[in-house]
C-alpha cells in the first residue's frame, strides 16, 4: 500500500499544453470528435472549472449549454477516433454508465487513472461530454416562390425542441414578423425539411416539391431534424404560410393594447430592451457609469446623476409598483415573525463564507451560492444571459431558467474591479431581463430582488422595469462578518434579512406563475386528498402556448423526489410547485399544533399546486414488455438517493408512446431515515443505502387518512414511517 501511494504521489504529468480528443453524446447520438488543449492549471484543477472552456465549443454544435450540467466521462475501454461511425457505437452509448467512467466535478482530470492511461495516444477518444442544453439553434428559411429566401438562425428552448412541431407555431409566427415584417396566422404555417442535405447558401427555386418533404406537425421537432441538426452549415427547416390579407393586417397595431398617450412610455421601454449597452463590469466603473447614466437605453434610476445634467434619476418608491417589496420590509421588521434555528445556523454559514479572504473568485463564490441556496430554499445558479454572467441568480421556473427573480453580485473586497456592486447588479438586472420572452416581460414590471456584496459587506435591493429601470436600496450596506466572540446579535439581524428575502421570493414565484396562464380541459382524478386536471397553456414562455399540462392540487407533496426523477427522465417534468394562496403564509400554526406529528396536514387552507408535463399515453398496449425492469431501475435510483415512494401501485405508473415508463403521484413521497435497520431489500440495495449521508428529517410518513380498502404490505400504518422495504413489497405485487 505504501509503495502504491508513493507511486501515485510521484505520477509524471504530460507535457502542456495537452491536446485531448473529445466528443459530445446527446440523445443517443455522438458528434464528430474534436480536439481541445488544456493548460497545466486546467488539467490539475477541479474539472468543473473546465466547463467554461467547453461552453463556446458546444455552441459550435448548436447548443446553448446549461454550464452546471456539463459532465466529463472517460471510456473504460479504448475507443478509436472513427468509433462513432462504427455499427457498435450505439451499443456503447446505449449502455453508457458501463462504457464510461464519470469524473467528479470536484476532482481534477489529472486524478483520473483511466484518462492518464490514454492521454498520450492521439488515435483514441479521451473525453466524452454529456450536457443538458438550455436552448438550441435552428437554421431556417421562409420559402416564397419567385423571391429571395434568406436563411435565419433562431434560438429555441430545448423543451420546445423535444416536443411536437405543432407547439412551435407561435415562435415562428413571431420570427416571421421580427425578421421579414411578414404577418401570418400561426395555424396556417407548414413545415418542411430538405430531402437531401441543403447548405446555407442553397437556392430552392421552383422545384419546391422535389427538394423538400412536409413534416407532420405532430412529429417531435428534434426527431424530424436529427439528420441535419448536428451540421451548423446546413438548412434544418423550411417554413411556408399564406400571408395575412392587408385588411386583416391593419387590425393589428405594433402597439396593440396601448392607448396613444402611452406610446412615448412604451417607446422608452422598447429602447431599454433593445439597447445592449456596456457589460456590467465595465458600465459600473465610475468613469463609464457617467456615460451609462446619460444613455436613455441604459440609465438606471437609482438616484445617481451624472455631472453637467439636470436629469433627476429618481423614481417613486418601488413598493407602489409591486407589493412584494413592501412584504419584504414588513417581514424584516415584524417582531411576530422570527427566524428558525435553521435560519440562524445557515446565516452563520453564509457569514463564514463571506468573511473568507480569497484570490480565487470561483473557489470563494461556490460555497456562497450553496449557502444562499439553503437560506433562500431556492436553487442559486451561476449562469450567463445576454453575454453577461452574474455571480448568483435565481430563475423562475427554477429548472428551466426564464424570469430572473434574484440576482447577486459577489465581489471579494470593497473596490474590487473599480466598481460598486450595487451599481453593477442593477446593470445585470436590465441585461438579464432583455432575454426574457416578451409574452412575460411586457405584461409586468419585472420585479426582481438584488444582492450586492463586497467581502462581508452586504446590501439588498429591489428593481423593476417600467418605462425606466428603477433600482432602490431596501437595506443599508451592513457588515455580515464574524469578527468577535459574541456575534449572536449580528447573526440574528442578518438572518431576518434572508428570512424576509426567502418569503418574498415565494411571493414572486406565485406572481410569475400567474403570468403564465392555462385553461382547464378535463378532470383526471378526484378524491379527498387530491384534485387533478388536464389543462393547456394559453399564454407564457415556458411551457409555450398549446402545451398540455397536468394541474394537481394537494395538501402534501414530494417536490424534491419528483424533481430528482424528472431530471433523470423517470417522472413528468415539474414546471411549478407552490402554495395556491399566500393569504395565511406568514401566520403561525399555534404552540400546540407546532408540536404535533409531522405527518399531519394541519393547514388545509394552504393547498399547493403542482404543474407538470402531460404524458401522452402509449396507444394500445398499456405497458411495454420491459416495464417491470424500468420500474425496478427507477426504484433503485430513488432509494439510493434517500427517497421513498410510498404508493407504488399500477395507477401511479404510466408509459408513453415510446415505451418510456414514468412514476406519477408524489403525494406521499419523501426522505427516509437511512440509519434505521432495514430488512427485505433486494441484494445490492443495502450497500447503496449505507453510502447515503443521513438526513435530519422530517421523514415521509403514511397519511392519517390512508385507505382501508387496499391490501397494503405489512408494516404500513397511518402516520408510520414509509420504508424502502414497503416499496419493494408493493413492487413484487405489481402486474405490469
Amino acid at each position: 500500500m505504501q509503495t502504491r501511494a508513493r507511486e501515485q504521489s510521484h505520477q509524471v504529468l504530460p507535457n502542456f499544453p495537452l491536446a485531448l480528443n473529445w466528443l459530445l453524446v446527446h440523445r443517443g447520438k455522438a458528434t464528430e470528435p474534436d480536439v481541445v488543449s488544456f493548460t497545466h492549471t486546467q488539467y490539475t484543477g477541479p474539472s468543473r472549472f473546465c466547463r467554461e472552456m467547453f461552453t463556446s465549443l458546444l455552441k459550435e454544435h448548436l447548443f446553448d449549454p446549461d454550464i452546471d450540467t456539463i459532465n466529463f466521462w472517460v471510456p473504460k475501454d479504448p475507443i478509436i477516433l472513427t468509433a462513432p461511425d462504427n455499427k457498435n457505437w450505439k451499443d456503447v452509448i446505449g449502455d453508457f454508465e458501463r462504457s464510461f467512467t464519470s469524473i467528479s466535478p470536484a476532482l481534477p482530470l489529472s486524478k483520473s487513472d483511466a484518462l492518464n492511461r490514454i492521454n498520450n495516444n492521439n488515435s483514441l477518444i479521451h473525453l466524452v461530454l454529456t450536457v443538458k442544453p438550455i436552448s438550441v439553434i435552428i437554421n431556417w428559411l421562409f420559402y416564397r416562390s419567385n423571391d429571395s429566401n434568406p436563411v435565419f438562425s433562431t434560438e429555441i428552448s430545448y423543451s420546445s425542441f423535444i416536443t411536437e412541431i405543432e407547439r412551435c407555431r407561435e415562435h415562428f409566427t413571431t420570427k416571421l414578423y421580427d425578421r421579414l415584417g411578414i404577418r401570418a396566422k400561426s395555424e396556417t404555417l407548414e413545415f418542411y425539411q430538405p430531402k437531401d442535405p441543403m447548405f446555407l447558401k442553397a437556392e430552392i427555386g421552383p422545384e419546391f416539391e422535389e427538394r423538400l418533404e412536409m413534416i407532420v406537425t405532430s412529429c417531435i421537432l428534434s426527431d424530424a431534424l436529427q439528420r441535419d441538426f448536428d451540421h451548423a452549415n446546413r438548412i434544418h427547416l423550411v417554413v411556408t404560410a399564406p400571408l395575412v390579407h392587408p385588411e386583416e393586417r391593419d387590425k393589428v397595431s405594433a402597439l396593440s393594447g396601448y392607448e396613444p398617450p402611452l406610446r412615448p412610455l412604451y417607446s422608452n421601454y422598447k429602447k431599454i430592451m433593445e439597447t445592449k449597452g456596456k457589460p456590467p463590469s465595465e458600465g459600473s466603473k465610475s468613469t463609464n457609469y457617467i456615460d451609462v447614466q446619460k444613455s436613455e437605453g441604459q440609465m438606471i434610476y437609482d438616484g445617481r446623476h451624472p455631472p453637467g445634467t439636470k436629469t433627476r434619476l429618481i423614481a417613486p418608491t418601488i413598493q407602489i409598483f409591486h407589493p412584494v417589496f413592501n412584504r419584504f420590509l414588513h417581514i424584516l421588521h415584524d417582531s411576530e415573525i422570527q427566524p428558525s434555528n435553521s435560519d440562524l445556523s445557515r446565516t452563520q454559514d453564509l457569514m463564514w463564507n463571506l468573511t473568507k479572504i480569497s484570490t480565487d473568485e470561483d473557489e470563494r463564490n461556490g460555497p456562497i451560492r450553496e449557502s444562499l441556496s439553503k437560506l433562500l430554499d431556492y436553487p442559486v445558479r451561476y449562469e450567463s444571459r445576454d453575454s453577461v454572467k452574474a455571480d448568483a441568480v435565481c430563475f423562475f421556473p427554477p429548472n428551466q431558467p426564464n424570469c430572473p427573480i434574484f440576482i447577486g453580485e459577489l465581489k471579494r473586497e470593497i473596490g474590487e474591479g473599480g466598481s460598486d456592486p450595487s451599481t453593477q447588479v442593477g446593470i445585470f438586472m436590465r441585461r438579464y431581463w432583455r432575454t426574457v420572452n416578451e409574452s412575460i416581460r411586457d405584461k409586468c414590471c419585472c420585479p426582481t430582488f438584488l444582492l450586492a456584496a463586497a467581502g462581508p459587506w452586504v446590501c439588498v435591493l429591489g428593481a423593476v422595469i417600467t418605462d425606466k429601470v428603477i433600482v432602490q436600496r431596501l437595506t443599508g450596506l451592513y457588515w455580515m462578518g464574524l469578527s468577535t466572540t459574541e456575534e449572536d446579535g449580528r447573526v440574528y439581524e442578518s438572518s431576518r434579512v434572508f428570512m424576509a428575502l426567502r418569503e418574498s421570493l415565494k411571493e414572486l414565484k406565485l406572481f410569475y406563475q400567474e403570468v403564465v396562464k392555462f385553461q382547464y380541459q378535463r378532470p383526471l382524478e378526484s378524491d379527498s386528498a387530491c384534485v387533478t386536471f388536464q389543462a393547456v397553456i394559453i399564454d407564457g414562455q415556458d411551457p409555450i402556448p398549446g402545451t398540455p399540462v397536468v394541474i394537481k392540487f394537494v395538501a402534501r407533496y414530494g417536490e424534491d423526489a419528483h424533481r430528482f426523477l424528472a431530471d433523470a427522465g423517470h417522472a413528468p417534468r415539474l414546471y411549478y410547485y407552490g402554495p395556491v394562496s399566500d393569504a395565511t403564509l406568514y401566520k403561525g400554526v399555534g404552540a400546540l399544533a407546532s408540536k404535533a406529528h409531522p405527518g399531519l396536514c394541519l393547514r388545509r387552507e394552504i393547498m399547493h399546486m403542482a404543474v407538470m408535463a402531460y404524458i401522452h399515453p402509449s396507444p394500445g398496449v398499456e405497458f411495454p414488455a420491459d416495464a417491470r425492469e424500468q420500474v425496478e431501475a427507477i426504484l433503485v435510483k430513488l432509494h439510493s438517493k434517500g427517497f421513498v415512494f410510498g404508493d407504488l401501485r399500477g395507477p401511479n405508473i404510466l408509459a408513453d408512446a415510446n415505451g418510456q415508463v414514468y412514476l406519477i403521484d408524489f403525494n406521499w413521497c419523501g426522505r427516509y431515515d437511512v440509519t434505521m435497520p432495514e430488512k427485505g431489500l433486494p441484494s445490492g440495495i443495502e450497500d447503496a443505502i449505507k453510502d447515503i449521508e443521513p438526513y435530519e428529517g422530517p421523514f415521509a410518513t403514511y397519511p392519517l387518512s390512508i385507505s382501508t380498502t387496499i391490501d397494503w404490505p405489512g408494516g404500513v400504518k397511518a402516520l408510520e414511517p414509509i420504508r424502502p422495504s414497503h416499496d419493494w413489497q408493493m413492487f413484487n405485487e405489481l402486474s405490469l
